[in-house]
């Protein structure tokens, strides 16, 4: 903006101070946020505002995917899967005892212990998805203990923390989170994911799967309205902030691999059992 003449520096002064009201030749109203008064020449000053609407459109919204890296214990990992609680065990015991026994007799006690776990069995019923030959399953077994006595305890593993913000003229009600909601069903607009820009593109994380077939391959007992491109996403609550004109609310959701999020307690249906008891959860008295 630039005022000049007699009157100019007072009419600059009057519009540079923070809050001031000031409507445009359109007709849009303005609230001033912050400005900047400087003389070009003697008389003639040239006055920079930054300005927030008030009687028009509010800001746009927000959109980040930030990374958070998640690292679970190697035997956690999708390669060991089908090992058993019961084997994972033996070979945290393994890894234990040898501090006290030598490497050679505990890795003895453990394939004493896989003979035992693997002697022929009636099949179960219902079957499982995968239960692996006796040959993959003390491969598997061996080489977690090898990597875990080498240190190789955790592996990386990267979760996902998506935040969508929007702009409100007055507070809107907040969603709790705590349930698996997939971030573009629950409303996400497309121009923040479509690879292609379009309603029916594909989304951002469509090639994790041909990138990292281990980590985001759906299991083949997953549900799929559950999961997106491998990537399960945990609705978290929102949160509001309020500056000046609008409030800002800001949704998010965490991602992670396939069967991250446990369906049974992260869902949005009721409980089948009793509700808990009042707070404090012991039933003691305050």
């Amino acid at each position: 903006m630039f005022f000049s003449g007699d009157n100019g520096p007072a009419t600059a002064a009057a519009l540079a101070g923070p809050n001031a009201i000031a409507t445009d030749s359109a007709g849009n109203t303005t609230r001033v946020v912050s400005s900047r008064l400087n003389w070009q020449k003697p008389n003639v000053p040239i006055l920079t505002v930054t300005a927030e609407s008030v009687s028009f459109d509010t800001p746009p919204s927000e959109f980040a995917v930030a990374i958070v890296e998640l690292n679970p214990a190697i035997e956690k990992h999708p390669r060991y899967a089908f090992l058993t609680l019961d084997i994972r065990n033996l070979i945290n015991m393994s890894v234990s005892g040898s501090q006290l026994i030598s490497v050679n007799e505990a890795q003895k006690q453990l394939q004493t212990s896989l003979d035992a776990i693997l002697k022929p069995k009636p099949p179960p019923n219902p079957p499982p998805q995968f239960i692996g030959t006796n040959k993959q399953i003390r491969d598997a077994a061996m080489e977690v203990l090898t990597k875990r006595r080498l240190g190789e305890d955790t592996f990386y593993l990267p979760g996902f923390r998506l935040t969508w913000a929007e702009y409100f003229w007055s507070p809107v009600a907040l969603n709790p989170g705590g349930y698996i909601g997939d971030p573009i069903d629950e409303g996400l607009p497309w121009f923040f994911w479509s690879v292609d820009y379009t309603p029916e593109g594909s989304d951002i994380f469509h090639l994790m799967a041909e990138w990292n077939p281990q980590f985001y391959t759906l299991p083949n007992d997953a549900d799929p309205d559950n999961y997106r491109d491998g990537i399960s996403w945990l609705r978290m609550c929102d949160t509001i902030e309020y500056s000046r004109t609008w409030f800002k609310i800001t949704h998010s959701w965490l991602g992670a691999p396939y069967a991250h999020w446990d369906a049974d307690l992260y869902s949005q249906k009721a409980s089948p059992y009793p509700p808990p008891p009042p707070f404090p959860l012991s039933g003691a008295g305050p």
